[in-house]
């Protein structure tokens, strides 16, 4: 994720500003995760290449919550172990596809994880103006309204 999205910001500073200010507005977990998931305040600054979904829901499972979000630029390492821990929520998994619109396998795994978790997929491409643009709202838009 660090090719340019939108002006002299790259995709993770995109995300990272967006993730960001979802959570001062709600109260939400964030797990970040690639070779090994990790409970954080804030996505880091550099991303790994790997990616280990199948931890992520595991350790998200463990919560036990109503909706999970999952953000995602790319296929994870075990797509099929993955799927079949998301048929075990009890909440929904949503998920929103942030990669390019060309990766056709990606978007049709996220779309295969949405449908498994009984979720909803949103892709948006935010290594375009429009789709930095519209991050935070896609966001939003897939987590439950902030309890008051």
């Amino acid at each position: 994720m660090s090719a340019p999205a939108w002006g002299d910001m790259s995709k993770l500073d995109v995300l990272r500003e967006a993730v960001a200010a979802v959570m001062q507005r709600q109260k939400c977990r964030l797990l970040v995760f690639s070779q090994r998931v990790r409970e954080l305040q804030a996505i880091p600054e550099h991303t790994e290449t790997s990616t280990n979904l199948t931890a992520a829901l595991q350790a998200a499972q463990q919560h036990d919550p109503g909706v999970t979000l999952v953000i995602s630029d790319g296929q994870p390492d075990n797509p099929q172990q993955a799927l079949k821990i998301a048929q075990t929520f009890r909440g929904a998994i949503d998920v929103l596809y942030v990669g390019p619109d060309s990766d056709a396998a990606a978007i049709s795994f996220m779309s295969q994880l949405a449908r498994a978790g009984r979720g909803t997929v949103k892709i948006n491409d935010i290594g375009t103006p429009e789709g930095a643009q519209q991050l935070l709202g896609c966001i939003a838009g897939l987590l439950p309204a902030p309890s008051k």
